[in-house]
C-alpha cells in the first residue's frame, strides 16, 4: 500500500510544480524522469509505478489516462502548501533595524495550525545504498591491500634467494684460484715424473733391439747354375 506521507507530499509538490509546472499535463515517463533525476523512486513511497505515485496523490496531482493508453499527470496548485514553502524565505529576510520604529518582522507568528515540512523520500533507501557502497569499498580496499601485501612479499623472498645466489657465486669465484694452484698443469710435471717414463721407452727400445738380434736369420737363397758357353767348331 502506498505509504506518502503530507511531510513527502509537500516535498512532491514543490519538486514538480517548478520542474513540470501548474496545470500542464505531462507523460508520465517525464514525470518518471523528473523524480529519478532528484534521487526518487516510486518504491520509496512504496508504490510499484508511477502511475500509482500519482494515483495516491489526489490532492495535487490529476491521472488523466486516453484511450490509446498514454497517461499524464497534471499538478495541481495547492495554495495553502504554496504558503507554507514561502515561509522559509520570509524567515530568512533579514530583520528590522534595531529602534526604526517599524513592526519586528523577526517574532514568530502564533498559529493553531502546525506548519508542514517538506522531507525528501528515499532517505531509508540512500542511507541504506551508501552503507553497501561503504562496504563494498572497504572490502575493495581490504583486498587490495592484501594484493599490494602478497606483491611486497613474493618481491622480498626474491631479493632474499638473489642475495643467496649472489653470495654463493662469490664464493665459489674465490675458491677457484686456490683450486688452480693446488693443482699443476700437465706441462708443469716434475723430473720425478718424467724419469719413470723415459725408463720405460729406453728399456722398450734395448729389448726390440735384443728381440731382433735374437731373431734366426733366413736362409740365403741358391744361385741358378750357370750353363756352359758353347765352344764354335774348328
Amino acid at each position: 500500500m502506498a505509504k506518502v506521507t503530507p511531510s513527502f507530499k509537500l516535498y512532491l509538490y514543490q519538486l514538480l510544480s517548478r520542474e513540470l509546472g501548474i496545470g500542464k499535463q505531462t507523460l508520465l515517463p517525464q514525470v518518471e524522469e523528473v523524480l529519478a533525476a532528484d534521487d526518487i523512486l516510486p518504491e520509496d513511497l512504496e508504490c510499484a509505478s508511477v502511475q500509482e505515485l500519482v494515483e495516491a496523490c489526489p490532492d495535487f496531482m490529476k491521472l488523466t489516462i486516453f484511450k490509446k493508453g498514454r497517461a499524464y499527470a497534471t499538478i495541481l496548485r495547492n495554495e495553502e502548501w504554496d504558503k507554507m514553502l514561502a515561509e522559509p524565505a520570509e524567515k530568512s529576510a533579514p530583520a528590522a533595524k534595531k529602534g526604526g520604529g517599524g513592526p519586528k518582522t523577526w517574532k514568530k507568528k502564533k498559529s493553531g495550525k502546525k506548519s508542514l515540512k517538506a522531507v525528501k523520500p528515499g532517505k531509508k533507501r540512500r542511507e541504506r545504498e551508501a552503507a553497501e557502497e561503504a562496504a563494498r569499498q572497504a572490502a575493495e580496499a581490504q583486498a587490495e591491500a592484501e594484493r599490494l601485501a602478497e606483491e611486497a612479499e613474493a618481491a622480498r623472498q626474491a631479493a632474499v634467494a638473489e642475495a643467496e645466489a649472489k653470495a654463493a657465486r662469490e664464493q665459489v669465484e674465490q675458491n677457484e684460484p686456490e683450486q688452480e694452484a693446488a693443482t699443476p698443469a700437465p706441462a708443469e710435471a716434475t723430473e720425478a715424473e718424467d724419469a719413470p717414463v723415459a725408463r720405460t721407452l729406453a728399456e722398450v727400445l734395448a729389448e726390440a733391439r735384443a728381440a731382433e738380434a735374437e731373431a734366426p736369420q733366413p736362409a740365403p737363397e741358391p744361385e741358378p747354375a750357370v750353363a756352359p758357353e758353347p765352344q764354335p767348331e774348328t
